[in-house]
């Protein structure tokens, strides 16, 4: 199973946009592909061939930036968090195991509303991990991935040690908690 995650910059023109999806999907033989940064909207309304596209959701507003393409022949179910940080679920078995694929956009602003405070992205983020923790404690194999816009390692420019509370509660929540962290630089 080959599961990816790609940010396509929201800012590109619509078509470079589709190019680079089919470009990846092409290289990369992706059954899952998880899409961070351009709108949910703009994914699902082109046809990826051999590909069902999933929205994502964000609880409270309509500008949701993941969605998720999922290769058609894997038999697999869509849900989401309802919580305040976009994410998309793409659940499905093999060999009778469940399995569950948790695509997210940690953005700065929330549903790209300009100035969004610092704090209410703290919140926000704290949030949606515990959702996420009780969605997946009981499933073993389970993954994250996604834009979390911070460096998990942080690189002790000013930026970084702003989100230190962030990065914490990732490691207090996510880590420390059996999820094994495999970006091993620095990725900012």
């Amino acid at each position: 199973m080959s599961i990816f995650q790609q940010n396509i910059q929201g800012n590109k023109d619509f078509k470079d946009q589709i190019t680079e999806i089919e470009i990846i999907l092409q290289k990369l033989c992706c059954d899952i592909l998880i899409i961070t940064e351009m709108d949910t909207e703009a994914v699902c309304s082109w046809d990826f061939p051999g590909y069902s596209a999933h929205k994502g959701h964000l609880k409270g507003h309509n500008r949701v930036r993941v969605s998720a393409l999922v290769r058609t022949s894997i038999k697999h179910t869509v849900k989401h968090l309802d919580v305040e940080v976009p994410n998309v679920v793409i659940e499905f078995k093999i060999d009778n195991k469940q399995y569950r694929v948790t695509g997210v956009y940690r953005e700065w602003n929330y549903g790209a509303t300009p100035d969004t405070p610092r704090r209410d992205q703290e919140v926000r983020w704290c949030d949606f991990e515990d959702a996420w923790y009780n969605d997946n404690k009981r499933c073993k194999f389970s993954c994250l991935l996604g834009d979390m816009n911070f460096d998990f390692l942080g690189n002790y420019t000013t930026h970084s040690v702003g989100l230190e509370p962030i990065r914490n509660s990732v490691m207090e929540n996510v880590v420390m908690r059996g999820w094994t962290q495999f970006i091993k630089s620095t990725t900012r």
